[in-house]
């Protein structure tokens, strides 16, 4: 259905801005104040998803938090429920990632700190997530995170409303105590939020399968690759913060939020850069940081990936040198700005089987020097990349074949 320029109340729907399980989200505008908000109407009129819907909104209604969406009330349109909430401008998490690749460490867990005082929240009022992944947290322009969609959420004194034995939420974000049909509480939102702070680090999820069984067993198991394997950026103490919310057992995982946020706080700072210092740092300083928070830092931290690319000598052989991955727009005296690609998602570059960068950085090159890497992304085949800087900057885009 579409309700664009349909009036809601005093407010006129004027963009569509996208459509879920169980609605469609407008952006509407207040007829007489210009007030800007958000409208989601119900589209399932079944039963089930009638409740599912009233209970979001009964929850969103009791929420008061700076990093959830406020409630703003209730209306209809042709019978069909609406919530209007807070518009939340900016990109979601998913997005982020999906355009960037991984987060610099610093930048992921001031994030994920952000979404667990949320959490610790919405806990304290007794209700769970179940739902907390990379595509219903938003990231403001102003760097304000929100929590959004309470759709499958829990209240613990609220009517059940699945059967015993049926899975609820994201399956790659699913804790095993629910991969069997189990509801979980909130141990199993600590879970999740281990997941989605893999993700940001490695631009990948822990948990990934050929088929459903297969990834049942992983979860069931806990079993996943370290993310320092696909990102030797990862620090220990971000290791272990991942670890401590992947636990098999609820028991064993941090048990709360504020637990969480406080292993988080505990992680070392890195000591400052020196300004001139800040654009060249060698390979082996890469891995070796930790800054939370700070528009700086991260792009300082984008700045000290490095590669490895060839450049002709006198002889016309080709020789060993380091490039530097550099954020855009930064000031330098390099001839070329190559970038290297990848089609659906991000991709680790390799350079004699080490480990050297991720695809979506912007490396300063010079006319003549010549690339031999490898690309290798989980569950494809690896792809041996060559090419030759020419006389005009250029973007290097490759697909990955699935295995």
């Amino acid at each position: 259905m579409s309700a664009l320029n349909a009036n809601i109340g005093e407010y006129r729907l004027m963009d569509f801005i996208g459509a879920g399980g169980m609605g469609e989200v407008y952006r509407a505008v207040h007829t007489r104040l210009g007030r800007v908000i958000a409208i989601k109407i119900l589209t399932q009129l079944e039963e089930p998803f009638v409740q599912r819907f009233q209970n979001e909104v009964r929850i969103q209604a009791s929420l008061r938090h700076p990093a959830i969406a406020e409630y703003y009330g209730l209306h209809e349109y042709r019978g069909r429920p609406c919530l209007l909430m807070e518009l939340v401008d900016g990109e979601s998490l998913a997005e982020r990632i999906r355009t960037r690749g991984a987060l610099a460490p610093g930048e992921a867990c001031a994030i994920l700190r952000q979404v667990a005082d949320a959490v610790g929240y919405v806990h304290s009022q007794g209700i769970v997530h179940r739902d907390l992944k990379a595509n219903n947290i938003k990231i403001t322009s102003a760097g304000q995170v929100k929590l959004l969609d309470f759709g499958i959420a829990r209240q613990a004194r609220g009517n059940r409303l699945t059967r015993a034995g049926m899975l609820i939420g994201t399956l790659e974000n699913l804790a095993p105590e629910q991969i069997g049909g189990g509801e979980g509480d909130t141990r199993s939102d600590i879970w999740a939020l281990g997941v989605l702070l893999y993700e940001m680090v490695t631009g990948a999820l822990p948990f990934e399968g050929q088929n459903l069984p297969e990834l049942y067993d992983r979860i069931r198991a806990a079993d996943y690759t370290p993310a320092s394997v696909r990102n030797r950026a990862v620090p220990a103490a971000v290791e272990q913060v991942i670890a401590g919310c992947l636990r098999k057992k609820p028991a064993q995982r941090y048990q709360s939020a504020g637990e969480l946020i406080a292993a988080l706080d505990a992680i070392p700072r890195a000591p400052a850069v020196p300004a001139a210092r800040q654009n060249r740092l060698p390979l082996g300083v890469r891995g070796r940081w930790l800054a939370i928070g700070g528009a700086a830092t991260v792009a300082l931290a984008a700045a000290i990936i490095a590669i490895f690319s060839g450049k002709n000598d006198d002889q016309g052989q080709v020789s060993q040198t380091t490039l530097i991955c550099v954020p855009e727009g930064t000031a330098s005296d390099a001839g070329q700005r190559i970038r290297l690609e990848t089609d659906d998602g991000p991709a680790d570059i390799y350079k004699n089987d080490q480990l050297v960068g991720r695809t979506g950085c912007v490396i300063e090159a010079s006319v003549g020097q010549k690339f031999d890497l490898e690309l290798r992304r989980p569950g494809y085949r690896n792809k041996a990349v060559s090419f030759v800087v020419t006389e005009r900057s250029a973007t290097y885009t490759y697909a990955l074949d699935p295995k």
